[in-house]
């Protein structure tokens, strides 16, 4: 910044010099600066609520990874080679999840290789273990299992789960009506009998 030099040996810099000759110039550059500034914060403002907001993306934008996306159609991913969907969970998370309020949750079909092919411990929410308590001179040859969904088409698979000479399961009889199926035996027990069910559909 040059200065000039007055008589008295007193230096006022240029841009004084320019400030008190056009007072209403420097006004005007003061104000644009903090114009330019408040803008610009808000800004940074706009785009930090929008970025909080859940991600309702339309048909056709991308997938945002970390936040709820929505669709009122179907999203497909499709490779020729590899895998079409891979998920990792950390810990002891979900890798991945299907859900449905009243169609299917997770389809699985393959035109000529396997379909559904489960490495490691599979569970399933309608199987289960009942027990007949038997006893000396019982007469009982059946056991209810209660509180199971079932449908009229619902198939139900039991097998005994200890060897008793000339016991073996007669039939399984399933009461949709009250969520229940009873499994008759060939013959009555004196000991404890475990028997192990699957329902399918």
């Amino acid at each position: 910044m040059k200065r000039a030099s007055h008589g008295d040996g007193v230096q006022v810099s240029r841009s004084a010099e320019r400030d008190e000759a056009d007072p209403a110039g420097a006004s005007t550059t003061r104000r644009a600066v903090i114009a330019g500034a408040a803008a610009g914060l808000a800004a940074l403002v706009a785009d930090s609520v929008i970025s909080s907001q859940p991600a309702g993306a339309t048909n056709g934008s991308s997938v945002l990874l970390g936040d709820y996306n929505s669709a009122n159609s179907t999203t497909m991913i499709n490779t020729t080679n590899g895998t079409g969907v891979f998920g990792i969970a950390e810990g002891a998370g979900v890798g991945v999840q299907g859900a449905s309020a009243t169609g299917v949750g997770v389809a699985a079909t393959s035109a000529a290789g396997t379909a559904l092919r489960v490495d490691g411990i599979a569970r399933f929410s309608r199987s289960g273990a009942a027990v007949v308590e038997g006893a000396v001179g019982a007469d009982k040859v059946s056991v209810t299992v209660t509180g199971v969904d079932l449908s009229d088409s619902s198939l139900i698979l039991a097998s005994l789960q200890d060897y008793l000479a000339g016991v073996a399961i007669a039939a399984v009889v399933p009461d949709p009506s009250d969520n229940a199926f009873t499994v008759y035996l060939t013959k009555p027990v004196e000991t404890q009998l475990t028997i192990a069910w699957f329902v399918v559909g």
